[in-house]
C-alpha cells in the first residue's frame, strides 16, 4: 500500500479546511486520502488529532472532553465569524453537568438572525433573535455565554438536570482555582435574563431557577436535595459553615437541618478506593460527633432508580432527631 505523502508542517497537527489545504499546496488527491478524517464537508483532520487537542487557552479540559474539542475545532475551520456553539454543545464546553458527548451526536451551532441557521452535515443549526446572547471564548472556540446556555438548555434537558446546571453555574468554590473564573454567573444574572425572556422554555427555566442553591458541589447533591424535597421532607440548607466559639471555621456541611442537628451528605464511595480518604472520613465523623451533629451518608446505590432507599434512609434519621415535630426544624 502506498504511503500517503506528508502534509505541510502547518497542517500536520490540526484540523484544516479544504481551502486552507489548497492554499498550502495540498493536492485534491491527497485530501481524498483515507488517513484523513472528514467530520464535515470541506474539513480534513490528520491522523491522531482527534485523540489530542491543544486549544491554546488557559481553561483545562478533561480527557473526556478531548474528542468533542477536536470535533469543534474541526468545524471551526469552516465556521463563519458570526456563528458560535450553543445549547448542549456549549454546555459541555463550559463543563456543565449534562450527559457526555458521543461521536454520533450533532454539534449545536447558532447564527444570529437574519442570517440562516447553518446546514452542514454533523451540525444542528439554530437561528437566534435574542440580542442579549453574548459570544465568549472557551477552549479557543466561540461559545454562547453561560446565562444564555442555561436558557437554551431549558428546552433540551429535564427539570432536575436544569437545576443541577444552575447550581453549577452559581457555585463559588471553597478553594478558588486561579485558572477558572467562578462563578460563571450569579442567580441575580440568571433572574435578570429570565425577566425579559419570552422564548420557548421560559417556564421550565423559571421553575428550575427557583430551586437553584448556592454552594452545591455536584449534580448528585442536587439530585439528592430535590429527591428529599419532592419526597415530602423539608429541604435542607446547603453549603453550611460550622464555626467554633471564636468564629473559626470548623467544617463545612453539604446539606444540613440546623434544628435537627443533622447533616446529609452524598457518598460517592471514593473512600473505598483511597485509604487516605477513608481515614479522613473517619476523622470527620468523630469531629461532627464532638459538635453534636448527626450525619447520614447516602450512598450511590441508594440513589439508583427512583431513589426511594435514599429518601427512607434520611427520613429515618430525621425522625430519630425529632422530626416531624416542627419545633425541631
Amino acid at each position: 500500500m502506498r504511503t500517503p505523502s506528508e502534509l505541510p508542517s502547518d497542517l500536520r497537527w490540526r484540523p484544516f479546511s479544504v481551502d486552507a489545504g489548497r492554499a498550502s499546496g495540498v493536492t485534491d488527491q491527497r485530501m481524498r486520502g483515507r488517513d484523513l478524517r472528514r467530520p464535515h464537508r470541506a474539513v480534513r483532520v490528520p491522523p491522531g488529532v482527534f485523540e489530542s487537542v491543544d486549544d491554546g487557552s488557559d481553561a483545562r479540559a478533561g480527557a473526556d472532553l478531548v474528542p468533542l474539542l477536536a470535533r469543534c475545532h474541526a468545524y471551526a475551520t469552516i465556521m463563519r465569524s458570526s456563528q458560535f456553539f450553543s445549547h448542549v454543545t456549549a454546555a459541555r464546553l463550559w463543563g456543565l453537568p449534562v450527559p457526555p458527548w458521543s461521536p454520533e451526536e450533532l454539534l449545536d451551532v447558532a447564527e444570529p438572525a437574519p442570517l440562516r441557521a447553518p446546514r452542514v452535515a454533523g451540525v444542528r443549526g439554530h437561528q437566534f433573535e435574542d440580542v442579549r446572547v453574548r459570544v465568549l471564548e472557551r477552549h479557543g472556540l466561540r461559545v454562547a455565554d453561560p446565562v444564555s446556555t442555561f436558557l437554551h438548555l431549558a428546552r433540551a434537558v429535564d427539570h432536575g438536570r436544569l437545576v443541577a446546571v444552575g447550581d453549577h453555574l452559581v457555585r463559588v468554590p471553597r478553594v478558588p482555582d486561579p485558572e477558572e473564573l467562578r462563578p460563571f454567573c450569579t442567580r441575580a444574572e440568571l433572574a435578570a435574563r429570565l425577566d425579559g425572556h419570552r422564548g420557548r422554555g421560559r417556564r421550565a427555566a423559571v421553575l428550575a431557577l427557583g430551586r437553584v442553591r448556592d454552594g452545591v458541589d455536584s449534580p448528585q447533591e442536587t439530585r439528592l436535595r430535590l429527591l428529599l424535597a419532592d419526597g415530602g421532607l423539608p429541604e435542607p440548607l446547603t453549603d453550611v459553615r460550622v464555626t467554633d466559639e471564636s468564629g473559626g471555621v470548623v467544617t463545612w456541611l453539604d446539606m444540613f437541618y440546623p434544628g435537627l442537628r443533622l447533616a446529609v451528605e452524598y457518598d460517592g464511595q471514593q473512600h473505598r478506593t483511597s485509604d487516605r480518604q477513608f481515614a479522613r472520613d473517619g476523622e470527620r465523623v468523630e469531629q461532627l460527633r464532638r459538635l453534636d451533629i448527626g450525619l447520614v451518608r447516602v450512598e450511590r446505590t441508594a440513589m439508583s432508580g427512583s431513589g426511594v432507599a435514599a429518601l427512607r434512609a434520611v427520613e429515618s434519621r430525621m425522625r430519630e432527631h425529632g422530626w416531624p415535630d416542627r419545633s425541631a426544624l
